[in-house]
């Protein structure tokens, strides 16, 4: 009983972990595609 508590609350951490590691990724994505078109925007007006 004990056991199969422990292996079910892992598995919760795991995928609680998981998708705290894709939010992170994505607002990475999204940030580093911001900041490339910022900078694109920026090289485009100094031409």
């Amino acid at each position: 009983m004990a056991k199969g508590g422990t292996s079910c609350s892992s598995a919760i951490f795991l995928t609680e972990f998981f998708s705290i590691i894709l939010l992170g990724y994505f607002f990475i994505l999204r940030f580093s595609f911001i900041f490339f078109s910022f900078h694109h925007m920026a090289r485009n007006l100094h031409k």
